[in-house]
């Protein structure tokens, strides 16, 4: 997408043990000069778009941010990974610490993610 200057992900999971299906989408352009990520997010259940600077080194993406509070989650410090990066492959994971830590992180959540070709948005 735009020469390789921005991949856009769709959030498609499966639905939660409440029966919500929260999907969402992230927009990451790059910046050649910089070598800087920017990143911007959006899920169903939010009407906001969050945007995060990230940084590539060693053949991971790495964006670190701080969240505010919502829904079921307090504030945080947040940081979510992208490796294992290939054409058609990344693997993903977010991992949260409380504000006042900094040093101590617990992983939440780890997807495997593999492109799709030829699918229609939405289907």
């Amino acid at each position: 997408m735009l020469d390789g200057r921005a991949v856009q992900d769709v959030w498609k999971p499966l639905a939660n043990a409440d029966g919500q299906v929260l999907q969402g989408t992230n927009l990451r352009t790059y910046d050649a000069e910089t070598g800087i990520w920017n990143v911007a997010w959006t899920i169903s259940s939010s009407a906001r778009i969050e945007t995060f600077i990230s940084s590539y080194r060693d053949g991971v993406i790495h964006i670190s941010a701080q969240r505010a509070a919502t829904g079921v989650f307090p504030a945080h410090m947040m940081h979510i990974s992208f490796y294992n990066i290939s054409g058609q492959h990344f693997d993903w994971k977010y991992e949260t610490s409380p504000l006042t830590d900094g040093k101590n992180w617990s992983e939440i959540s780890r997807l495997s993610c593999d492109r799709v070709s030829g699918q229609a948005v939405g289907s």
